[in-house]
């Protein structure tokens, strides 16, 4: 007899016996118990039964066979095949729901980055721009700890701008040449599934991390860190810390290409207001502040300083020692003018050898101690060249202030300039008031 399998519940599942075999042993069945039955009731001398209750035994024992392969087995085997999909439907929503969480925290990290982009092109300097990277970069990554360090001046320490999350002592100091990133220049992870050495960040243990450097055209401006933690298993999910390498550089290079504008942009503008020779504000930028403070005076009703400075006998000092020994001298009084001047102060170089300071609120006797104290502190600086003409070279200032010797620019800065040529005339190396007569 052939064998022709067919399906039981679906597509790849067939039944092991064929309908006619099937209905071959149902019938052997049916016969084997009638046997049975009428030998064990002839040997008990039970044939004074009802027929019925022998019917009842062969329609049950033949029922019973249909019912197993017909009924209960299939229905077994849906019930497992539901189970089964359960299980696989559960699966399938658990790896949505991650999927769908994942896409939620990248959207969500996309979303900050271009706030921060947006509140960064409009920035005003670079200390604005690290405060608004500081507010934003904890945010784009809350889920691991880390910290944001950019160069000092002088490029020998990498100083902490912002710190999140549990670092174990990283909120400190450390040479560049501590972070391998800032040495090759390029992304480096030192974590689980990346056999790369650790960053000698902190004198304790080194904890996996990855760091970014801040590099634009070529300069190291700092580094972007992030820190796992002890016990922190993502380490060791690739995926997971390529996903984390990808979102770390494209945020240091947004950093790093906005410092880098801003340091140019600074430069271009201290081109433009300062002096390049002595470093103090140039004219122009001069002027235009003047006003701005007179208004600002004006309005609160407070006084506004005014001092000229001229250095005594420079043109024959520039003339014996040379034009470099001249330079050093302006670029010596600059720095000193710098040292011992307000942050609101306006110190700048009016023209050649000559000197304005703008003191806002500040009353003539103010202004006049200043001067003094300039005046004192030029005697000590160290660039005399034990000849009598250094003996010579002293600071001469008038002093004017506002609204006593005048109301506008114009005329503070004459009678300032009056009061040091009285100063002048008075054998130089002093300083002189403005009259009343303006």
């Amino acid at each position: 007899m052939e064998k022709n399998d067919v399906n039981e519940s679906g597509p790849g599942k067939t039944s092991p016996f064929s309908p006619m075999a099937i209905l071959a042993v149902l019938l052997a069945s049916v016969f084997l118990v009638e046997i049975l039955t009428m030998t064990i009731l002839s040997y008990l001398r039970l044939d004074v039964l009802p027929e019925m209750f022998f019917d009842s035994l062969l329609l049950t024992a033949a029922i019973f066979p249909v019912l197993y392969f017909f009924v209960f087995r299939p229905a077994k085997r849906h019930i497992n095949e539901l189970h089964d999909a359960k299980e696989n439907l559960r699966e399938v929503h658990d790896n949505l729901a991650a999927y769908v969480q994942e896409l939620e925290k990248k959207n969500r990290e996309i979303t900050l980055q271009g706030q921060m982009n947006e509140l960064l092109q409009t920035s005003r300097g670079t200390d604005e721009a690290l405060r608004i990277i500081s507010q934003f970069v904890p945010k784009i990554f809350s889920d691991i700890s880390g910290g944001l360090y950019i160069f000092n001046p002088s490029k020998n320490l990498a100083v902490p701008v912002v710190v999140w999350g549990k670092t174990d002592g990283d909120d400190s100091f450390f040479v560049p040449q501590a972070c391998w990133a800032i040495r090759l220049g390029r992304l480096h992870a030192s974590v689980g599934v990346f056999d790369n050495p650790k960053c000698m960040h902190t004198k304790g243990e080194q904890l996996p991390s990855i760091c970014m450097p801040l590099m634009a055209q070529g300069e190291a401006l700092g580094v972007l860190r992030l820190v796992f933690e002890k016990g922190d298993n993502r380490q060791n999910d690739r995926k997971l810390v390529e996903e984390m390498m990808r979102s770390v550089t494209l945020v240091g290079e947004q950093i790093a290409l906005t410092l880098a504008n801003m340091k140019l942009h600074e430069t271009m503008r201290n081109m433009s207001i300062r002096d390049p020779l002595t470093d103090l504000f140039n004219r122009r930028y001069m002027e235009e502040s003047f006003e701005r403070e007179l208004r600002r005076s004006e309005r609160k009703n407070v006084p506004l300083g005014v001092i000229m400075i001229d250095i005594d006998n420079f043109k024959p000092y520039n003339d014996t020692f040379g034009h470099d020994a001249g330079d050093e001298l302006l670029r010596e009084l600059g720095a000193l003018f710098q040292k011992n001047t307000r942050d609101s102060d306006i110190a700048c170089r009016y023209g050649g050898d000559e000197f304005t300071i703008i003191l806002p609120e500040s009353p003539l006797e103010t202004a006049r101690q200043r001067a003094e104290l300039l005046r004192e502190a030029f005697k000590k600086l160290n660039i005399k060249r034990n000849t009598e003409l250094d003996k010579t070279v002293s600071l001469s200032a008038g002093i004017s202030v506002f609204p006593e010797h005048g109301k506008t620019a114009g005329i503070l800065l004459k009678t300032a300039d009056k009061a040091l040529y009285k100063a002048k005339q008075a054998g130089r190396d002093n300083v002189c008031m403005a009259s009343n007569e303006v």
